[in-house]
Protein backbone atom coordinates (compact mmCIF):
# COMPACT_ATOMS: atom_id res chain seq x y z
CA UNK A 1 0.00 0.00 0.00
CA UNK A 2 2.74 2.46 0.89
CA UNK A 3 4.51 1.57 -2.35
CA UNK A 4 1.35 2.15 -4.40
CA UNK A 5 0.82 5.50 -2.70
CA UNK A 6 4.36 6.52 -3.52
CA UNK A 7 5.24 6.98 0.14
CA UNK A 8 8.07 4.40 0.09
CA UNK A 9 10.50 3.42 -2.62
CA UNK A 10 11.21 -0.23 -3.57
CA UNK A 11 14.77 0.22 -2.30
CA UNK A 12 13.56 1.38 1.11
CA UNK A 13 11.12 -1.54 1.38
CA UNK A 14 13.86 -4.01 0.47
CA UNK A 15 16.04 -2.48 3.18
CA UNK A 16 13.32 -2.73 5.85
CA UNK A 17 12.03 -6.24 5.12
CA UNK A 18 14.92 -8.07 6.88
CA UNK A 19 14.12 -6.22 10.12
CA UNK A 20 12.64 -8.40 12.84
CA UNK A 21 9.76 -5.94 13.24
CA UNK A 22 9.58 -4.44 9.77
CA UNK A 23 5.98 -3.27 10.15
CA UNK A 24 4.90 -4.95 6.91
CA UNK A 25 3.19 -7.91 8.55
CA UNK A 26 -0.13 -6.12 9.00
CA UNK A 27 -3.64 -7.61 8.89
CA UNK A 28 -5.76 -5.11 6.98
CA UNK A 29 -8.78 -7.38 6.48
CA UNK A 30 -10.87 -5.39 8.99
CA UNK A 31 -11.47 -1.80 7.94
CA UNK A 32 -13.29 1.14 9.50
CA UNK A 33 -15.22 3.41 7.18
CA UNK A 34 -14.99 7.17 7.27
CA UNK A 35 -18.59 7.42 8.53
CA UNK A 36 -18.32 4.58 11.07
CA UNK A 37 -18.29 6.59 14.29
CA UNK A 38 -18.89 3.50 16.46
CA UNK A 39 -16.00 1.67 14.79
CA UNK A 40 -13.64 4.58 15.38
CA UNK A 41 -14.68 4.79 19.03
CA UNK A 42 -14.18 1.05 19.56
CA UNK A 43 -10.74 1.24 17.95
CA UNK A 44 -9.76 4.17 20.17
CA UNK A 45 -10.96 2.28 23.25
CA UNK A 46 -8.92 -0.75 22.18
CA UNK A 47 -5.75 1.31 21.74
CA UNK A 48 -5.92 2.83 25.22
CA UNK A 49 -7.56 -0.12 27.00
CA UNK A 50 -6.43 -1.00 30.50
CA UNK A 51 -4.01 -3.96 30.69
CA UNK A 52 -6.16 -5.66 33.34
CA UNK A 53 -9.92 -5.94 33.85
CA UNK A 54 -11.29 -5.77 37.39
CA UNK A 55 -14.11 -8.12 36.36
CA UNK A 56 -11.58 -10.87 35.56
CA UNK A 57 -9.65 -10.74 38.84
CA UNK A 58 -10.60 -13.08 41.71
CA UNK A 59 -8.77 -13.66 44.98
CA UNK A 60 -8.84 -17.14 46.49
CA UNK A 61 -8.41 -16.57 50.22
CA UNK A 62 -8.08 -20.29 50.94
CA UNK A 63 -5.23 -20.81 48.50
CA UNK A 64 -3.95 -17.25 48.98
CA UNK A 65 -3.65 -16.76 45.24
CA UNK A 66 -4.97 -14.41 42.56
CA UNK A 67 -6.84 -15.96 39.62
CA UNK A 68 -7.05 -13.93 36.43
CA UNK A 69 -9.46 -15.14 33.74
CA UNK A 70 -8.51 -14.50 30.13
CA UNK A 71 -9.16 -15.83 26.63
CA UNK A 72 -5.64 -17.14 26.13
CA UNK A 73 -2.63 -18.12 28.22
CA UNK A 74 0.80 -18.72 26.74
CA UNK A 75 1.81 -22.35 27.23
CA UNK A 76 -0.91 -24.33 29.05
CA UNK A 77 -4.27 -24.85 27.37
CA UNK A 78 -6.47 -22.96 29.81
CA UNK A 79 -8.37 -19.68 30.11
CA UNK A 80 -6.96 -18.46 33.43
CA UNK A 81 -3.66 -17.74 35.13
CA UNK A 82 -2.82 -18.19 38.82
CA UNK A 83 -0.52 -15.72 40.60
CA UNK A 84 0.99 -15.38 43.99
CA UNK A 85 -0.42 -12.07 45.38
CA UNK A 86 3.02 -10.40 45.44
CA UNK A 87 3.80 -11.62 41.93
CA UNK A 88 0.47 -10.29 40.66
CA UNK A 89 1.14 -6.91 42.22
CA UNK A 90 4.54 -6.86 40.50
CA UNK A 91 2.94 -7.68 37.13
CA UNK A 92 0.37 -4.91 37.52
CA UNK A 93 3.04 -2.42 38.61
CA UNK A 94 4.92 -2.98 35.35
CA UNK A 95 2.05 -1.24 33.53
CA UNK A 96 2.13 1.91 35.68
CA UNK A 97 3.87 4.64 33.65
CA UNK A 98 6.77 6.55 35.11
CA UNK A 99 6.29 10.16 36.10
CA UNK A 100 5.94 12.28 32.98
CA UNK A 101 5.70 9.25 30.68
CA UNK A 102 2.97 9.32 28.03
CA UNK A 103 1.08 6.17 27.07
CA UNK A 104 -0.89 7.76 24.24
CA UNK A 105 1.02 9.62 21.54
CA UNK A 106 -0.58 11.63 18.76
CA UNK A 107 1.30 11.49 15.45
CA UNK A 108 0.95 12.96 12.01
CA UNK A 109 -2.15 15.08 11.49
CA UNK A 110 -3.15 14.86 15.18
CA UNK A 111 0.28 15.68 16.67
CA UNK A 112 0.55 18.79 18.83
CA UNK A 113 3.03 20.29 16.35
CA UNK A 114 0.65 19.94 13.40
CA UNK A 115 -2.35 21.13 15.41
CA UNK A 116 -0.44 24.17 16.64
CA UNK A 117 0.65 24.96 13.09
CA UNK A 118 -2.92 24.78 11.79
CA UNK A 119 -4.15 26.89 14.68
CA UNK A 120 -1.60 29.61 13.95
CA UNK A 121 -2.66 29.55 10.31
CA UNK A 122 -6.31 29.86 11.33
CA UNK A 123 -7.24 26.48 9.87
CA UNK A 124 -8.31 24.88 13.13
CA UNK A 125 -10.61 26.42 15.71
CA UNK A 126 -10.04 25.87 19.39
CA UNK A 127 -12.78 23.81 20.96
CA UNK A 128 -14.48 24.56 24.22
CA UNK A 129 -12.36 21.86 25.91
CA UNK A 130 -9.19 23.93 25.33
CA UNK A 131 -10.61 26.96 27.14
CA UNK A 132 -9.51 27.46 30.76
CA UNK A 133 -11.86 25.97 33.34
CA UNK A 134 -12.83 28.46 36.04
CA UNK A 135 -15.63 26.52 37.70
CA UNK A 136 -16.29 22.83 38.29
CA UNK A 137 -18.70 20.68 40.24
CA UNK A 138 -18.17 17.50 42.28
CA UNK A 139 -20.99 14.97 41.93
CA UNK A 140 -21.64 11.67 43.73
CA UNK A 141 -23.57 8.64 42.53
CA UNK A 142 -24.75 5.89 44.89
CA UNK A 143 -26.14 3.65 42.15
CA UNK A 144 -23.18 3.12 39.83
CA UNK A 145 -23.79 6.27 37.78
CA UNK A 146 -27.54 6.00 37.10
CA UNK A 147 -28.24 9.19 39.08
CA UNK A 148 -26.05 11.95 40.49
CA UNK A 149 -26.10 14.38 43.41
CA UNK A 150 -24.08 17.59 43.25
CA UNK A 151 -21.82 17.82 46.33
CA UNK A 152 -20.21 21.20 45.68
CA UNK A 153 -19.45 23.78 43.01
CA UNK A 154 -15.83 24.99 43.07
CA UNK A 155 -14.37 28.19 41.63
CA UNK A 156 -10.76 28.60 40.60
CA UNK A 157 -8.07 25.92 40.51
CA UNK A 158 -8.08 24.39 44.00
CA UNK A 159 -6.01 21.36 43.01
CA UNK A 160 -7.82 19.16 45.54
CA UNK A 161 -11.14 18.95 47.38
CA UNK A 162 -11.93 17.22 50.67
CA UNK A 163 -15.50 15.98 51.16
CA UNK A 164 -17.42 14.03 53.79
CA UNK A 165 -19.05 10.79 52.65
CA UNK A 166 -22.79 10.65 53.38
CA UNK A 167 -24.03 8.46 56.20
CA UNK A 168 -25.42 5.10 55.04
CA UNK A 169 -27.37 2.42 56.89
CA UNK A 170 -25.52 -0.42 55.13
CA UNK A 171 -22.44 -0.83 52.96
CA UNK A 172 -22.82 0.49 49.41
CA UNK A 173 -20.31 -0.74 46.79
CA UNK A 174 -21.88 1.16 43.85
CA UNK A 175 -20.44 4.60 44.59
CA UNK A 176 -18.77 6.77 41.96
CA UNK A 177 -17.50 10.36 41.77
CA UNK A 178 -17.53 12.70 38.79
CA UNK A 179 -16.28 16.17 37.90
CA UNK A 180 -18.83 18.30 36.04
CA UNK A 181 -18.54 21.53 34.06
CA UNK A 182 -21.68 23.58 34.77
CA UNK A 183 -23.05 26.28 32.50
CA UNK A 184 -24.56 29.61 33.54
CA UNK A 185 -28.11 28.26 33.44
CA UNK A 186 -27.61 25.47 35.96
CA UNK A 187 -27.10 22.76 33.37
CA UNK A 188 -24.06 20.55 32.72
CA UNK A 189 -21.77 21.06 29.74
CA UNK A 190 -19.63 17.96 30.33
CA UNK A 191 -18.98 15.32 32.99
CA UNK A 192 -15.91 13.16 33.58
CA UNK A 193 -16.87 10.09 35.60
CA UNK A 194 -14.45 8.04 37.64
CA UNK A 195 -13.32 4.77 36.06
CA UNK A 196 -14.07 2.50 39.00
CA UNK A 197 -16.57 2.06 41.80
CA UNK A 198 -15.83 2.40 45.50
CA UNK A 199 -17.62 1.57 48.74
CA UNK A 200 -19.12 3.66 51.53
CA UNK A 201 -19.65 1.78 54.78
CA UNK A 202 -21.65 2.76 57.89
CA UNK A 203 -19.78 4.79 60.45
CA UNK A 204 -19.04 2.64 63.55
CA UNK A 205 -20.07 5.35 65.98
CA UNK A 206 -23.47 5.68 64.30
CA UNK A 207 -24.32 1.97 64.38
Amino acid sequence: MLLRKGLLTPERIKLMKPWEHSGFNVNASVRIGADDATGRENLARYLIRAPFSMNKIRYDATAQSVIYKTKMVAGPNRTFEIFDPLDFRAVVSCHIPNRGEHLVRYCGYYSSVQRGRRRRQGREKQTAATAPVTRAGIALSLDGGASWTLLATLSGNLGEYAWDAPAVAEANAQCRLAVTLPDDRGGTIARDEGQGLFSIVPRPWEG
